[in-house]
């Protein structure tokens, strides 16, 4: 009877600090990186067919009472054709640059593994190169004029949170759509070649073209408090 009396104090003083845990705002900075994956027109219509690769981070901070976090997160993001030949004649890159804030609503807020849903929206910079024939197989650039693209992306995460330490891991996969609003076309100059996101005014046929892809990335996380 004893035992099971100290039994129902330590699971009462466990629940307790849980819940007493969960009140309590929460801060954190999660560094890493990992790959992007192109979809449609990104793969398609820009050429980008191979896997691209991500690096960057997130701050975190976690509400108190509510199961949701705040986010505000930047990623360097790079995409290409490249075959790994000593000249890719017709070689393109290109990447963008994320910046953004969302917000994390938890699924399950258990003290060590925590899978959440998240959503942002996101401000994109976005560059690149074009790499083809010119005289005696010499090969010639054009540079990708730099244009800006809002947009959003929505996935799912898992924290993994370790007791007593500082330190944790975030695991992240999202479907990213780059250049949701702020799409245009305008026409190419010889050294100079424009996103032309939109349709083309003079082609009724054209249509809008995407810039998405699924990126995953994992973090170590570092918790402020």
């Amino acid at each position: 009877m004893r035992r099971f009396a100290f039994i129902i104090v330590l699971c009462s003083l466990f629940l307790h600090n849980q819940k007493t845990y969960s009140q309590l705002p929460s801060l954190s900075l999660s560094l890493g990186g990992g790959i992007n994956l192109p979809q449609s027109d990104l793969k398609n219509s820009y050429g980008m067919t191979k896997m691209g690769y991500a690096y960057g981070g997130k701050f975190k901070l976690g509400l108190p009472v509510v199961p949701l976090n705040i986010v505000a997160l930047g990623y360097y993001n790079s995409f290409t054709n490249e075959t790994g030949y000593p000249i890719d004649f017709f070689l393109k890159k290109m990447t963008i640059i994320t910046v953004g804030a969302g917000i994390e609503y938890v699924l399950i807020p258990a003290p060590i593994v925590r899978p959440y849903l998240g959503i942002d929206a996101t401000m994109n910079l976005i560059s690149g190169i074009q790499r083809y024939p010119g005289p005696a197989d010499q090969p010639l650039e054009k540079n990708l004029e730099l244009a800006n693209r809002i947009g959003m992306g929505i996935g799912l995460g898992l924290d993994f949170n370790f007791p007593l330490s500082p330190l944790a891991f975030d695991i992240e996969a999202k479907y990213r759509f780059a250049n949701v609003v702020g799409k245009e076309y305008k026409s190419n100059t010889i050294t100079t070649y424009y996103l032309n996101d939109g349709k083309a005014p003079d082609n009724l046929t054209d249509q809008n073209r995407t810039l998405n892809y699924i990126n995953i990335v994992i973090g170590l996380k570092f918790k402020a408090f």
